[in-house]
């Protein structure tokens, strides 16, 4: 009987102690989780605020300037590092709406930052060119004046007035896209702080 009794006690011993282990174990399990969850949102929020900041800059030095800045357009996407790095992590946000909004303004906004920086790349490329052949032409003859040049050159290649005038069409349609993206990621970052 005593034997039966230890045998008894220690199934019983073991299952409570087996049991808080495992409790111990979820508890740990569920904080680190509750952890993760608390940096990922704190990362996201703070990436989508500074990219609002960003468009807020890029419309305005559109304004300015009327040119895209691809020094803006970079850090545009430097500050989407860590949605990049860590995109794995939506799933920990609970509300499906939010979280596929997220994944669709990432998705859809980095496509049109890639076009409009390579649009600018492709009009830096056009200006280039076009300044060469200015500096071409004075050269070559020393009496022009730089707006004579200038004019010389658009009507021996007028591709490149066609070119700029589409990489300006990009850019126009593009703008209304960059300020609702600058909308969007202010709006997704007070959401998100709500979670």
């Amino acid at each position: 009987m005593e034997i039966l009794a230890a045998i008894i006690g220690a199934i019983v011993g073991a299952f409570i102690s087996g049991t808080v282990g495992w409790k111990y174990q979820q508890k740990q399990f569920d904080q680190n989780n509750n952890r993760q969850k608390e940096l990922f949102l704190s990362g996201l929020v703070d990436d989508l605020v500074h990219s609002s900041e960003i468009y807020k800059r890029l419309a305005e030095n559109w304004e300015a300037h009327k040119m895209i800045s691809v020094v803006i357009l970079n850090e545009l996407i430097d500050a989407r590092q860590f949605y990049n790095n860590n995109r794995t992590y939506l799933i920990l946000i609970e509300d499906a709406e939010l979280r596929n909004n997220i994944a669709e303004y990432f998705r859809k906004s980095a496509i049109d930052i890639d076009l409009l920086k390579a649009n600018e790349a492709q009009a830096d490329n056009i200006q280039q060119q076009f300044n060469a052949m200015v500096t071409n032409a004075l050269l070559a003859n020393q009496e022009l004046t730089r707006d004579q040049a200038r004019e010389l050159v658009h009507r021996a290649a007028p591709q490149y007035a066609n070119d700029f005038g589409k990489a300006d069409e990009v850019r126009l349609a593009k703008l209304p896209a960059i300020e609702r993206y600058r909308g969007i990621s202010a709006n997704l970052a007070e959401r998100l702080k709500e979670q």
